[in-house]
């Protein structure tokens, strides 16, 4: 076995505890919490488990002997002693209820997860995923055996956690990027190494999987990082769709696979999930908690620390909950729920309740982080207990001395949730499927509660029995419920006994569901199920959107004449469905001409989502850059006289990037390059002469003498003209920039100037980033440009180093104030790779390094004076607009909204605003992207997928980069906010700005 040890019971059998003599008395104290707790109507909650029979739990499973584990981490959030614990409740008095506790497993650090398996038990415990088991049957686990080894032990928020046996037979963990720590680096500031299975380190991920949730096999060694990332917590449908939740985006859907997007290595996907509620971002939700406990950074009145998320699939509830997905929210102290409904490839989501929660505490204790639906059909709900939850990474220095940490870990419940009426629970002294036969286990699979099916298919794949395959044959095909169905299918599917036959019927399964399942299953027999290569395409009429989006993905793997026919069929019957694209682009490597020259076919003025397809396409075979593709296209383009302007256009920018996202270089395209300066006319929409340049400048211009000389003297012409269209002016200054700048660099004085269009001086201030241009023009204008040319004219400046050292000079003399740098610059400087700049820089923009407590003494009155929100919103569009947004208008959506920060404490967002490196919020890390190429990017991450990572600017410019384009990716130890801004605003301004953001949701849209 696999690192195998036998864990000595010296001091693990010392902490069995047993309370069945007086078992009301030491539940008698959680119980009273129970009066606290407001409960969706039409059902009851009742107290299940509680200190001192379990304390912290984060997780817990039932196993098919109705045995209770529990995941108890005690060393949340910074003890790292190994103080974590499996717990096994026992029911000695067979009432229903626990009532002995037995240390199962022992020595976790940070224990987050646990499933059944074989005879023991997975758990997840960064950086490794164990299996336990217990030999003797003593209730105390002697085998501990490594599984897999690597994974990141940072923040424990974010660390590794709940594994889930999927409907596929794969084991799937919940996992994250690591969450950059400044002040706990020595504890939490683990990265991950690669991630690999102890005894075959050949089968191997990368550094922690890319921060990327991972799905194994641990009997044949099978591993894969999956193409989005989960926080803690993860949930499927009954068809296994993957619902994922984080902190603030409580409920999104993993729509595209790793696997199809790796297929074609052209494809830079930035993002493979999509966030579902149709009500927003910054969700709103209905605590009824009496003094509640909120730190730092904490966002009460929105969903800020979203987890457990858990699609309710028992057979308890009434039966629209089996749409209803649930997720904790401990610091609020409730339960939310939103109601799911299709929404083509994907989902959309509702709450279930308005101006309500499913489950709400008045005790500011209750911290539900975790639930489980139990064999009853019950909603378990896990209550970890704390006074505090939040991490100290993100609370107040006065906090985290207080000694209030670790209050309550000595606490925790778990509360049970059923229906008005439901008699209490009795399966921990039931059989219930740990002696059930083969035959029993089959019949099992067709059971209304996931609980039963899902044990019932591991068994039956552990066990691998005899003589029930013409069991499971029939209940494939012919079970009324579709469940069953399905369930029967990947159980032979795990038996290894799928057979044609029983595949092909099930593709014509009269349920969705089980229709798209088989189209999965298709995809493991496509070499030894001849069949499949017809009966797959003849699937392409099928009318159910999810179908047809699996059916696109797979048949990317079957390169017949009726399977592409079936996927140009599909695609332009969904042609606006983004996910459909992706579809359609991840199984075409090498045929991406061929689907261009169809699509034209059917490029006419009504075709929705063509203009977006075509850039994505053409994208793609810019990327691939095989010179005899990009000239089709480009004379396609050229020659046909279907598209519009907007389709050409789109065409030749999505080559345009895609050939910059390449280091390929196109030897000869000469006669094509000259076709288009032909766009370069008064005739053509700016977008296309736009379109046509870019590509130029990837490819290069023709080298005819004749063709370049007219160009020349036609933009400079324009460019003189004042009569001409401002739009045409600009664009003929990009050409000529493009063509021969030092022709250009004798007309810019008197382009920038206030009596020229703002197009016209934005034009001439980005030719000077030509490296033989003089910089020094713009100081001299800088008086007279306006703050959006300022920012045009910075730009300039971080082409070369001795243009930002020109710059800071600037700023130190007072020519350039420092205001105009805009934080991201000044961040982005004081991050130099180049230590000139950085010292420079830090030197000179600091802010308020080393003065912190006194800027926040001078601004205290701004607490107490009185203040006008109206002239908070004006404040809020000078400072803060540049980067954040209010409920989603005005400003740029590059840092959090903060409609989300306006229940916090006034003093705790002035703090942040004066101070933003003491903490740097989760998710909004400044990082620093060097490529293969030698290009610097800055950013937060906004998107990561299975081959490509997406970095978003200030100006909320997002680029894409593949991950074999990465160089080296660090973060910065400052905020990606900017320091000084006391020196921007008056107490008075701080005073009138904490207003508007306290009162935002009535004054935004004012």
């Amino acid at each position: 076995m696999r690192f195998t040890v036998s864990i000595l019971p010296l001091l693990i059998s010392l902490f069995v505890f047993s309370c069945r003599g007086d078992k009301e008395e030491t539940l008698s104290d959680a119980s009273q919490s129970l009066e606290n707790f407001e409960i969706a109507k039409g059902f009851q909650i009742e107290l299940f488990a509680a200190e001192p029979l379990i304390a912290d739990p984060v997780a817990m499973e039932v196993d098919e002997h109705g045995n209770v584990y529990v995941v108890e981490m005690h060393g949340y959030p910074l003890d790292l002693e190994g103080s974590g614990k499996i717990k096994l409740l026992k029911d000695t008095d067979e009432d229903g209820l626990p009532d002995e506790s037995i240390i199962f497993a022992d020595s976790l650090i940070l224990p987050t997860g646990i499933m059944r398996w074989k005879e023991g038990v997975i758990v997840t415990d960064p950086p490794q995923v164990y299996y336990f088991e217990d030999q003797d049957q003593d209730g105390q686990a002697d085998i501990r055996e490594t599984l897999l080894t690597g994974f990141a032990l940072s923040n424990p928020q974010h660390n590794l956690n709940t594994p889930v046996y999927g409907l596929d037979n794969w084991i799937y963990l919940a996992h994250e990027s690591f969450v950059t720590t400044k002040m706990f680096p020595d504890k939490l500031g683990d990265e991950g190494k690669d991630i690999v299975f102890p005894d075959k380190p050949e089968v191997r991920l990368p550094k922690n999987a890319n921060g990327r949730n991972v799905r194994f096999h641990p009997d044949t060694y099978q591993l894969e990082a999956l193409s989005g990332a989960s926080q803690f917590g993860q949930t499927f449908d009954a068809w296994g769709h993957h619902v994922l939740t984080s902190n603030a985006t409580h409920l999104f859907h993993e729509v595209i696979d790793a696997r199809y997007l790796e297929r074609n290595p052209h494809l830079l996907v930035a993002e493979a999930t999509t966030y579902l509620p149709a009500y927003g971002q910054g969700v709103e939700v209905f605590p009824v908690t009496q003094n509640p406990e909120h730190q730092l950074l904490t966002d009460v009145g929105t969903i800020t620390s979203a987890c457990g998320v858990t699609w309710y699939l028992g057979d308890l509830f009434p039966e629209q909950y089996q749409q209803v997905t649930f997720v904790a929210e401990p610091v609020h102290n409730l339960v939310h729920a939103d109601v799911i409904q299709e929404q083509g490839a994907t989902f959309l989501a509702n709450r279930l309740l308005e101006k309500s929660e499913f489950l709400a505490s008045r005790d500011s204790w209750f911290r539900p982080v975790n639930f489980y639906t139990g064999p009853d059909g019950a909603l378990y709900v896990i209550d970890y207990y704390r006074q505090i939850i939040e991490h100290p990474e993100w609370m107040s220095e006065e906090m985290l001395q207080s000694g209030q940490l670790y209050e309550g870990t000595d606490q925790g419940r778990i509360y049970r949730i059923t229906p008005k009426g439901t008699p209490p629970p009795s399966f921990m002294h039931e059989t219930l499927l740990g002696k059930a036969d083969d035959e029993t286990l089959v019949q099992t699979l067709t059971h209304d509660n996931i609980w039963w099916r899902r044990h019932a298919q591991r068994m039956l794949i552990d066990r691998k029995p005899q003589g029930i395959q013409n069991l499971l044959d029939t209940l494939a095909v012919a079970h009324q419920k579709p469940t069953a169905r399905v369930h029967a299918l990947w159980t032979l599917q795990g038996l290894g006994w799928l057979q044609e036959d029983i595949l092909l019927q099930a593709l014509q399964d009269e349920t969705a569901g089980v229709r798209e399942n088989a189209i999965l299953l298709a995809e493991l027999h496509l070499t030894d199920f001849p069949a499949l290569a017809s009966a797959l395409p003849a699937m392409a009429t099928d009318q159910d959107p999810k179908v047809r989006f699996q059916l696109l993905c797979t048949l990317g793997f079957l390169d017949t004449q009726e399977a592409g026919e079936a996927r140009q069929k599909l695609l332009m019957q969904d042609l606006e469905d983004e996910w459909m694209q992706l579809a359609a682009l991840s199984g075409a490597p090498g045929q991406e001409n061929a689907l261009f020259q169809a699509s034209l076919q059917r490029a006419t003025h009504d075709v929705k989502g063509m203009e977006k397809w075509l850039y994505q396409l053409s994208r793609v075979i810019g990327h691939a850059g095989d010179q005899a593709t990009i000239r089709e296209v480009m004379q396609a383009v050229r020659q046909t006289t279907v598209l519009a302007d907007a389709h050409q256009a789109a065409c030749l920018q999505g080559l345009a990037q895609g050939l910059s996202e390449t280091s390929k270089r196109l030897p000869s395209l000469d006669q094509e390059k000259r076709q288009l300066t032909a766009y370069f006319s008064s005739n053509r929409t700016p977008e296309l002469r736009q379109a046509a340049l870019s590509l130029l400048n990837s490819i290069g211009f023709p080298e005819h003498q004749g063709t370049l000389t007219t160009l020349k003297d036609k933009a400079k012409q324009v460019i003189t003209d004042q009569t001409a269209d401002a739009s045409w002016r600009s664009d003929a200054i990009y050409w000529l920039t493009a063509l021969q700048p030092e022709a250009l660099q004798p007309l810019l004085p008197a382009l920038i100037q206030p009596q020229e269009p703002e197009l016209v001086q934005q034009a001439a201030i980005l030719a000077l980033k030509n490296e033989n241009m003089p910089v020094t023009l713009l100081l001299e204008k800088w008086q007279a440009l306006t703050p959006d040319l300022r920012n045009d004219a910075v730009t300039v400046f971080f082409t070369e180093k001795e243009r930002m050292l020109t710059l800071l000079e600037a700023v130190d003399e007072g020519t350039v104030d420092q205001a105009s740098l805009g934080w991201r610059n000044m961040v982005e400087l004081m991050n130099s790779h180049d230590d000139d700049i950085r010292s420079r820089s830090r030197a000179l923009l600091a802010g308020n390094a080393g003065r912190e407590e006194e800027v926040i003494k001078n601004y205290q009155s701004a607490l107490t004076l009185a203040a006008d929100p109206v002239h908070g919103k004006a404040v809020f569009e000078k400072v803060c607009a540049s980067c954040h947004q209010i409920e989603g208008s005005i400003g740029k959506a590059f840092g959090p909204d903060l409609s989300t920060i306006r229940n916090r404490s006034p003093a705790s967002i002035m703090e942040d605003i004066l101070l933003p490196n003491k903490s740097i919020a989760d998710g909004y890390e400044f990082w620093e992207l060097q490529s293969q190429g030698g290009k610097t990017l800055y950013g937060i991450i906004s998107a990561e997928t299975a081959n490509a990572l997406t970095l978003k600017d200030a100006a909320g410019q997002e680029t894409t980069v593949s991950r074999t384009d990465i160089a080296q990716l660090q973060a910065s130890t400052l905020s990606a906010m900017p320091t000084g801004l006391d020196q921007q605003m008056s107490q008075q301004d701080m005073a009138d700005l904490l207003a508007f953001l306290k009162k935002s949701h009535r004054l935004a849209m004012d």
